[in-house]
């Protein structure tokens, strides 16, 4: 029997030298989370000062990124839950006038807070928040059409009834008009409640 003593150190893997010689593999991510950097330069001697040999490291930095991943994943499905159940419940409220109120939240969350609150609403899912959208929907209604303008109403003049409802159409087959975190949901709802308005013949009231 060979004695555990005798292997050579060749054949018995230890924690590297030096922290930069772990040479870890970066797992693949989903799209829109970032590999952190910081905690890789930060983690790597204390691996070291642990004894992790190189794949005992690699093993954990797989595990913890996996479970990363499915923990965005299960975000991402709360989100777009979130999302359904707000717009259910709009829908609901608001009957067929939802498109319109729902341009009109929007254009007045730009007219308050310009681009940047846009961005803030979109990214942290609360212009998901139907209290929210319902209150700069009366926000916007008390500022009015015409206090409005120059936010998205406007588009759908000059077009003929027609061209308008088919611009419609193809301005709600896009990505960003059905996913609320999108850079360009607003200007498309507004723009695709102009269009409609324009093929009803309700922009030149």
């Amino acid at each position: 029997m060979t004695d555990p003593a005798a292997t050579p150190a060749a054949e018995s893997p230890a924690a590297p030298e030096a922290p930069e010689a772990y040479a870890l593999k970066r797992p693949d991510l989903p799209e829109g989370v970032p590999w952190d950097a910081a905690f890789e330069k930060a983690a790597l001697p204390i691996a070291q000062g642990l004894g992790l040999t190189p794949h005992q490291l690699q093993g954990l930095v797989d595990f913890y990124a996996g479970h990363q991943a499915e923990a965005f994943a299960a975000a991402g499905r709360a989100r777009q839950l979130e999302e359904t159940r707000a717009s259910e419940a709009l829908r609901a409220e608001w009957g067929p006038d939802y498109t319109v109120k729902l341009s009109q939240a929007a254009r007045a969350a730009r007219y308050f807070g310009g681009e940047e609150l846009v961005s803030l609403l979109n990214e942290s899912g609360l212009g998901n928040n139907p209290q929210l959208i319902r209150a700069f929907e009366k926000a916007g209604a008390l500022l009015g059409e015409d206090t409005l303008k120059g936010t998205g109403e406007d588009a759908g003049r000059g077009l003929a009834p027609a061209d308008a409802m088919r611009k419609a159409r193809e301005l709600m087959q896009r990505p960003g008009y059905l996913k609320r975190d999108h850079p360009d949901h607003f200007d498309l709802v507004s723009e695709v409640s102009a269009m409609f308005e324009r093929a009803l013949g309700k922009a030149s009231r």
